[in-house]
């Protein structure tokens, strides 16, 4: 019980006032994307492209806005839905803490006593490597903040707390949450300040991954969840395709 309440008060409290701070800056971020949207549809029809190329630029153009207008619907549509999976996922977590050892007793209960113990070890296992996947995601999503953080400081972004907010939780979403993240920021920075910051701030990000690829991220997994790369690979694509964005997080 001291351990369920004071891990829902830090975390509950630091959600409420990342909400009740970051909240307000949601509505510019969203309305200087759609700007820059804008913008790039202006400039594809002022710039001589051949047509095919020309309609192909329209169409990821005019996907980009109905996308981020279909993602602030799902958001504010799904807001009582996600409500209540916080409510029951919050009691059950205090539950899993205090019979979760009776629980798997009970479900293994038929299983010869050598194949239990052979279950019980696996599963140990695989709690052992999803923490230290979630600690080095953690690690690695901060790393990825702060740098974009003082890469928009320093070229004089606009709302360049927020958007590092979003970009420290869109870590944990593998493949999808990086590309997404780095979409916004770069629509914000090319609607405030132009193409010349944009192309920087993608250079700068590409030298950040680079490092991060081929240097961090394989120290940091391989100290936290002493895993072989070849498994990742593999058992990513094949959560998204058995469940989706969920699966994949799985």
């Amino acid at each position: 019980a001291i351990v369920w309440a004071v891990a829902v008060g830090v975390i509950g409290g630091a959600m409420l006032l990342l909400a009740v701070v970051l909240l307000p800056y949601a509505a510019q971020v969203v309305d200087t994307v759609v700007a820059a949207i804008d913008e790039l549809k202006a400039w594809g029809s002022t710039v001589s492209l051949p047509p095919e190329l020309g309609l192909q630029v329209q169409a990821a153009v005019d996907g980009i806005r109905a996308g981020v207008g279909d993602a602030m619907g799902d958001v504010v549509s799904s807001a009582a839905g996600v409500i209540t999976v916080v409510i029951l996922s919050t009691f059950l977590v205090f539950f899993f803490l205090r019979d979760g050892d009776k629980a798997w007793v009970w479900i293994f209960q038929a299983v010869s006593d050598q194949k239990r113990e052979r279950i019980t070890e696996a599963g140990g296992e695989a709690l052992v490597r999803v923490s230290g996947y979630l600690r080095g995601t953690t690690f690695l999503s901060a790393i990825i903040a702060v740098t974009d953080l003082v890469f928009m400081l320093v070229l004089g972004v606009p709302l360049a707390v927020p958007l590092t907010v979003l970009v420290f939780f869109s870590g944990y979403i593998p493949y999808f949450g990086g590309i997404v993240a780095t979409g916004i920021i770069l629509l914000v920075t090319y609607a405030a300040l132009g193409v010349g910051p944009a192309v920087l701030l993608i250079l700068l990000i590409a030298v950040r991954n680079v490092i991060l690829g081929y240097f961090v991220r394989p120290a940091v997994y391989g100290r936290t969840v002493s895993m072989h790369p070849a498994v990742v690979l593999l058992a990513l694509p094949a959560g998204f395709q058995i469940a989706g964005i969920v699966g994949l997080f799985a």
